[in-house]
């Protein structure tokens, strides 16, 4: 029988997972990178909880890698409990998982849109978007904020500013 490790902060706890500015917090003033090991494969799960920190990880393409499909196959499977081949290229293929020099050519193709400038013209419209959205879960006694506002939300913005309708 193998026994579980305390974490020294309790990050996959759901009380923590509900509210956790606090943790997250904690770990900033103590611990802004640590290590844990994940709970069901004992795999090593790397926290950076500093801006400047995460900044860094996302801009080094050489040693942090966000394309999980560049992972071996026998490394990535003990990761997840997905086979690696269509379900791991939908979940993994969009822009923000892609490394350079991937990443690099689709940002290029889209960064005119996603300018300052451009979002703040468009903040009306955005606006008018999440009203439109919070007036069709009004009256309900519960929603899925998920399904119903945070998904449909940013997705809807994009498609209008790329023009698909």
């Amino acid at each position: 029988m193998t026994t579980q490790t305390p974490l020294k902060y309790p990050v996959f706890d759901l009380k923590t997972r509900a509210n956790p500015q606090a943790v997250y917090n904690q770990m900033r003033e103590s611990d802004p990178i640590w290590c844990a090991h994940g709970p069901e494969t004992g795999n090593p799960i790397w926290f950076f909880v500093d801006y400047e920190d995460v900044v860094a990880v996302l801009k080094d393409d050489k040693r942090f890698i966000k394309d999980a499909r560049r992972l071996p196959r026998e490394i990535a499977q003990r990761y997840i409990n997905l086979d690696p081949d269509p379900v791991w290229d939908t979940i993994n293929g969009h822009m923000l998982m892609r490394d350079a020099p991937d990443h690099t050519r689709l940002r290029r193709l889209v960064h005119k849109v996603f300018t300052p400038r451009a979002i703040q013209a468009l903040l009306p419209r955005i606006e008018e978007i999440a009203d439109n959205l919070l007036d069709q879960m009004a009256g309900q006694h519960t929603a899925d904020l998920i399904n119903a506002y945070t998904f449909p939300l940013p997705i809807t913005v994009i498609a209008e500013m790329l023009g698909v309708e």
